[in-house]
């Protein structure tokens, strides 16, 4: 792959990073479900358990299914203040193999609830395997690893 295939491919999954978190700051759930390949595994883990490969993840999802049932318990079951997050996506990097596309990205998600200051919810970093589909990248992978040891008692929705 020539080098400005490489710079086009990187700038297209930039692309789809910054999709995927904007679908979930404007809280469309197709949308966001419609990153996820059937099977994907997706996963909210520590920088502390991933490092050390320790299976303890604070959210542990392995399909589409498991992921509509997350955004289902968002909508519909869980009881929780009004609030508005905002992802900030950059230093991609990518690494296709053949057959998948491995993508690592930096991120950081803040958080306002309704008369509060808006605050840091979360730091760290996407580790993501993506296949191209006829509409479009989607994850069979997505690793959220977090950089603090310390899980914010408010994770509702997708990081």
């Amino acid at each position: 792959m020539s080098r400005e295939e490489l710079l086009l491919l990187r700038i297209e999954v930039q692309d789809f990073l910054d999709s995927y978190g904007a679908a979930i700051d404007a809280g469309d759930w197709d949308k966001f479900l419609a990153c996820f390949a059937t099977d994907a595994e997706y996963q909210i883990i520590s920088r502390e358990n991933f490092d050390q490969g320790f299976p303890l993840a604070t959210v542990r999802c392995e399909s589409r299914k498991m992921l509509r049932d997350r955004v289902f318990g968002v909508e519909e079951t869980m009881m929780y203040e009004p609030r508005f997050t905002r992802h900030i996506i950059s230093g991609v990097r990518i690494d296709p193999s053949e057959d998948h596309l491995k993508a690592i990205a930096n991120y950081c998600v803040f958080e306002t609830i309704v008369d509060q200051e808006t605050k840091i919810l979360q730091v760290g970093r996407y580790d993501a395997n993506l296949i191209q589909e006829e509409s479009g990248f989607v994850f069979t992978k997505l690793h959220c690893i977090f950089d603090s040891v310390i899980v914010p008692n408010s994770l509702i929705y997708p990081i």
